[in-house]
């Protein structure tokens, strides 16, 4: 049986969502899984600590430019991305609610499968094309990711038939102007960013 909340233990109540659970935390944010007590569909929600980013300003520069980045993708609503719903902003945090995917991540799945199995030759072209779909589209609209990794892919469901691309943390609004910001996974990371070379957003 879940575990009755209340809004002080739970500040998503008071906003129409219930917390079901953890799904990630990081340095300034934290994501879990919620329920629209109305719709009873499930989301994913990104909190921004509002004290950390104040006090921390390139913290209170990501969160905004994560959000700056989510809005506008969401005028469009690729289908393979990962999109925001609602932004819940209260004095001590911004909740960002998005689109949950149940499948698990790209990642979990090498990792159930073993490395040396991988996917399907046709599971891993359907997940391929999908997410070259919302990079040509984001990149259209002058957004470049800079951190596409098989832990960002997600499945939306347990059918492993359709992919998300997820966090967009360092996701920027760039056109066509050469960035020098040095950020991405190391081992996914295109080399002009390991070289620190001013470089163009789409190709990273």
């Amino acid at each position: 049986a879940e575990t009755r909340r209340t809004s002080s233990s739970d500040p998503l109540l008071l906003h129409g969502y219930q917390t079901l659970g953890p799904i990630a935390a990081g340095a300034f944010s934290q994501i879990v899984r919620a329920r629209h007590a109305a719709s009873r569909r499930e989301f994913a929600v990104k909190t921004f600590n509002k004290a950390k980013c104040a006090k921390e300003p390139h913290l209170g520069t990501a969160m905004k430019n994560e959000l700056d980045v989510l809005m506008l993708l969401r005028s469009t609503h690729h289908p393979s991305v990962a999109n925001i719903v609602d932004v819940l902003d209260t004095k001590n945090a911004v909740h960002a609610v998005l689109e949950y995917c149940g499948g698990g991540s790209l990642q979990r799945q090498l990792q159930s499968r073993g490395h040396a199995a991988g996917l399907s030759e046709p599971e891993a072209m359907a997940a391929a094309a999908q997410l070259c779909s919302a990079l040509v589209h984001m990149h259209g609209m002058g957004v470049t990711h800079r951190d596409v990794k098989p832990e960002n892919i997600l499945f939306v469901d347990s059918s492993l038939v359709r992919v998300k691309l997820c966090d967009f943390g360092f996701a920027i609004r760039c056109g066509e102007r050469r960035l020098r910001t040095v950020c991405g996974s190391p081992q996914y990371m295109a080399p002009e960013l390991s070289r620190r070379e001013p470089y163009h957003g789409p190709p990273v």
